[in-house]
């Protein structure tokens, strides 16, 4: 279903066929699109790796980098810079309780501004970018598979519902 015919089913639903509209179709749009985004949100997101949103370049000396806010969690991330390398992934509140148990060795907050090859990935610290364990001696490509919000809003005309099986579009409406 695309986002027009979703637009003439709600105006079936709620019988607002006939101009002047009670609702306008910009009025409806909005409501799609935030229906659309919550269903998604609620459902866990989206399963990507391979749009342009999961590839991060962790930059030589920048400490951190930022990740598209359509990013709900990340699952994996692998450094393709340096022989497709699993990068760990560590929540901020976690660090002060790591041990070698954990990682291999013990890792402290001190060690996150060493440079060399990153191999630890911070997040928590802020939403809209990720910290590296060990500052980027070089420029590092990093891949991820995420879980993410749609990225592109509906606002009109003949949009799709990426992302959201066919069954549940016209859920949307509810």
């Amino acid at each position: 279903m695309e986002s027009h015919e979703l637009l003439a089913a709600f105006r079936c639903d709620v019988v607002d066929d006939v101009e002047p509209y009670l609702w306008s179709d910009g009025e409806v749009y909005h409501y799609i699109n935030d229906a659309y985004f919550m269903f998604v949100r609620l459902t866990g997101g989206i399963p990507d790796g391979t749009s342009n949103v999961t590839t991060l370049t962790a930059t030589t000396g920048e400490a951190t980098t930022p990740i598209d806010p359509s990013i709900m969690r990340i699952r994996t991330a692998r450094n393709t810079t340096a022989q497709n390398r699993p990068m760990k992934i560590i929540n901020v509140q976690d660090i002060d309780d790591l041990t070698t148990e954990d990682y291999g060795r013990w890792l402290s907050i001190n060690q996150i501004d060493e440079p060399g090859r990153p191999e630890y990935m911070v997040i928590g610290e802020e939403e809209d970018y990720v910290r590296w364990v060990k500052v980027p001696d070089a420029d590092y490509t990093i891949q991820l598979v995420v879980e993410r919000l749609p990225l592109i809003s509906i606002k009109g005309g003949k949009q799709r519902f990426t992302g959201v099986r066919e069954e549940h579009h016209y859920h949307v409406l509810k």
